[in-house]
């Protein structure tokens, strides 16, 4: 008896495969800061959501692929008057009356204190990554200020912090990083004068940048500026990288020369990204209006009978 050919199923031929079928196109896209919602808890995450049309689509399994992520800065002007008031400890003692705010302005108003509108003009370029320009120029403008008799009474000695009426500094803790004005005098016992100061005016970048939408108009022996944009690079961290430790994807103002891919699990329809200072790893970066981010993904599908999983004969 004739039998028909044998035919080898231990290895498919790719002339075994329907003609018809497709293969899935990645997805190239970008994504802004204004793309996204910002958490309200957690100011420095950003929510997306995934393409439609690839997020409900059935091509096997979900590969996202990260080209860069890159800050977008400019310049920055700030303009702003602090209002400084020295005065001696008895002074204050002796005339106190209702609180902290309403005394300070009756020592200034009956001139039992000295007083001067310090105002400051400074320029953040896009490409600083610290406040030592901006804290130069605040001690520089009130040199200048004693030098030129607008601030009769008042010390700020260039080379010695300790023996300065105004001083700017930057930290760090948990929920971010903060800019104080303060003076020394206030902690140490060199005089009997202590200094108090008010944030008179400000323009909009600097009530932006400092994160003060309206200015309270009090009196206070130092003023805290909370949840302050350090201006460094972020390392970035996001749900997307569910396989990699602690989430991380990569750092800011880099474009990587191959593409970086992270496989999906979830069939969540929105992903995170969050972002932390590179001045402080555990530290939030929160970012200014003026301040954007642009995120560049490949979104792609992997099906494995069409991407090598067999082998063809």
């Amino acid at each position: 008896m004739n039998l028909p050919p044998r035919v080898k199923t231990q290895y498919p031929r790719t002339q075994d495969y329907p003609e018809d079928e497709s293969i899935p196109v990645p997805i190239e896209t970008v994504f802004f800061l204004d793309d996204g919602k910002q958490d309200p808890y957690q100011p420095n995450r950003y929510y997306f959501d995934y393409p439609g049309n690839w997020a409900t689509s059935n091509n096997g399994e979900n590969i996202i692929g990260l080209r860069s992520i890159k800050l977008q800065r400019s310049h920055i002007k700030l303009d702003f008057i602090i209002k400084i008031a020295k005065y001696k400890e008895e002074d204050y003692l002796d005339n106190y009356e209702n609180s902290y705010d309403y005394t300070i302005n009756k020592l200034v108003q009956q001139k039992n204190a000295k007083y001067v509108d310090l105002n400051v003009v400074c320029w953040i370029k896009f490409d600083e990554i610290s406040y030592d320009n901006l804290f130069e120029m605040v001690n520089d403008s009130m040199i200048n200020y004693i030098n030129k008799g607008w601030a009769d009474g008042f010390v700020q000695n260039y080379a010695l912090p300790n023996d300065r009426d105004i001083l700017l500094d930057g930290y760090y803790d948990k929920n971010g990083y903060h800019i104080i004005i303060y003076s020394e005098r206030n902690k140490t016992f060199l005089d009997d004068y202590d200094l108090s100061f008010q944030l008179y005016y400000a323009n909009d970048n600097f009530k932006e940048l400092f994160n003060v939408p309206k200015l309270d108009g009090l009196w206070k022996k130092e003023i805290i500026f909370d949840k302050v944009w350090d201006l460094k690079p972020c390392n970035v961290f996001s749900s997307i990288a569910e396989q990699s430790a602690h989430h991380y994807i990569g750092t800011t103002d880099n474009e990587y020369p191959e593409i970086k891919y992270f496989k999906l699990n979830s069939s969540d329809q929105r992903f995170w990204v969050e972002f932390h200072s590179m001045g402080r790893n555990s530290s939030p970066a929160c970012f200014p209006k003026s301040v954007s981010f642009a995120i560049e993904i490949q979104f792609q599908s992997f099906n494995k009978r069409l991407n090598g999983w067999f082998t063809f004969i």
